[in-house]
């Protein structure tokens, strides 16, 4: 029995060692850029607090705090400075993926006549985020709703939903999508038809996996217990993008650019914020917005040709 205790803690000491090798040899989650007073850091819940000063890296996980003798910590996630609240609680670093911008675009639209909006094609979904909108005809014609999977088997339908209501919620169709996703059955397609309007519309998509989709959720629990909104927001919407979950991501990021820029951010946080709202509109399709943005870029040399001006 002591033999195994001791394996066992000869084990979680190594792995300590990795965690730590790993941190040493990884780019920083976040930088201490301005610290004015004592501020400190710990590795752990019971860690030993350690003084910071400007210009220290800090990862995911480790946890800061500023009161009493700090007057002033400020620190940095990709680019975006923003100043730590004075509380004796301590401030959780978060896991922000600054590189999930790499991820290839998804949910082209299908062109300026299609009638189904969303989802779009080829876009990655989860069954909790499914929103069904096409664009509402002038009168409440017959319209039927049809979720074919890849083999094009009819899995669900639904007749003589009023074509001009535009969009439809369904707790049924989302528990559908639930089931095929826990069996693995994650190319789907959604047909749309307006037989009165000569309308007969078909959009492939997939949806995400059930591994990737409880993943995320555990990604994504520690922002609920972050103060900074621009900061929750941020993480939240690059946690989407790495998925490929472009519609999510989108929301995200605007609303931590809205945020900042009614708080009077600094000119390059601000500016960094909006080349991450950029990416994620392009990355989304959303070319109207992403020619907005560009538009009020500072720098004009801060995406190339904002992105060849969506080409």
């Amino acid at each position: 029995m002591n033999t195994i205790k001791f394996r066992n803690a000869l084990l979680l000491i190594v792995i300590l060692l990795i965690q730590i090798s790993i941190r040493a040899q990884g780019p920083p989650d976040a930088i201490v850029v301005k610290v004015n007073g004592k501020a400190f850091a710990r590795d752990t819940k019971n860690g030993n607090p350690k003084r910071l000063n400007k210009g220290d890296k800090l990862f995911a996980g480790q946890q800061v705090r500023c009161e009493k003798e700090c007057r002033e910590l400020h620190i940095s996630y990709c680019n975006i400075t923003r100043p730590v609240s004075r509380s004796s609680k301590w401030t959780t670093i978060l896991s922000i993926n600054c590189e999930a911008m790499k991820v290839p675009r998804g949910g082209a639209p299908k062109g300026p006549t299609a009638v189904i909006i969303s989802p779009r094609e080829a876009e990655v979904i989860r069954p909790d985020a499914f929103a069904l909108r096409w664009r509402p005809s002038a009168e409440p014609v017959a319209t039927t709703i049809v979720l074919r999977n890849h083999l094009g088997i009819e899995i669900w339908s639904k007749k003589h939903v009023p074509g001009n209501l535009g969009s439809l919620n369904s707790d049924g169709l989302k528990q559908i999508l639930k089931d095929v996703q826990k069996e693995g059955d994650l190319n789907l397609s959604i047909l749309l038809d307006q037989p009165q309007n000569g309308v007969s519309e078909r959009v492939a998509f997939k949806l995400l996996s059930r591994e990737d989709d409880l993943k995320l959720a555990n990604e994504l629990a520690p922002t609920q217990d972050e103060t900074d909104e621009v900061f929750r927001h941020l993480s939240r919407g690059l946690r989407f993008v790495a998925y490929q979950l472009h519609s999510e991501a989108v929301p995200e990021v605007e609303l931590a650019l809205a945020i900042l820029r009614r708080e009077g951010a600094d000119a390059d946080s601000l500016d960094e914020l909006v080349k991450l709202a950029i990416m994620a509109n392009y990355k989304a399709y959303n070319t109207e917005r992403v020619l907005q943005l560009c538009a009020g870029l500072k720098k004009a040399d801060s995406l190339p040709e904002c992105l060849q001006r969506e080409r």
